[in-house]
């Protein structure tokens, strides 16, 4: 199984990594993005480990749960790509709606453990864009 994350998720491990730095507790900020990077790799061998995501209630958005944060990603046949990270205001500098990001998550992704992008993972933003968009 195939995961990447969307440079939006990325940013989010960003902020939450400044945050702490900000209060001079860095150590506690690295222990909390590997505890979530962590989450994020049980998704390879166990890609259906997470619940669909209530607000949505579409079988492909799934998220999983690392107090006080929540990893949503999509799942398809053949691959998972994180698309948000949410978690407490305090923690994140909010981007929008929790809706206006998943369906603008569009750009380019990092893949585990290979960070090259691909053109399927393109394809699949624009087809996850596509279908939460789309009329239910």
């Amino acid at each position: 199984m195939k995961v990447s994350i969307a440079e939006s998720a990325l940013a989010d491990l960003e902020e939450i990594l400044h945050y702490y730095r900000e209060r001079d507790a860095e150590g506690s900020g690295r222990r909390a993005v590997s505890a979530i990077l962590q989450r994020i790799e049980q998704l390879i061998p166990h890609p259906e480990s997470g619940r669909i995501v209530p607000e949505f209630d579409a079988p492909f958005l799934r998220e999983l749960i690392e107090p006080p944060f929540r990893i949503v990603y999509r799942h398809d046949k053949d691959r998972v790509r994180v698309v948000e990270l949410t978690a407490p205001a305090k923690f994140l500098r909010r981007r929008g709606t929790f809706s206006q990001r998943l369906t603008s998550h569009a750009g380019a992704c990092s893949s585990i453990p290979d960070p090259a992008v691909d053109r399927a993972v393109e394809q699949d933003h624009r087809q996850a864009e596509r279908d939460l968009q789309a009329p239910r």
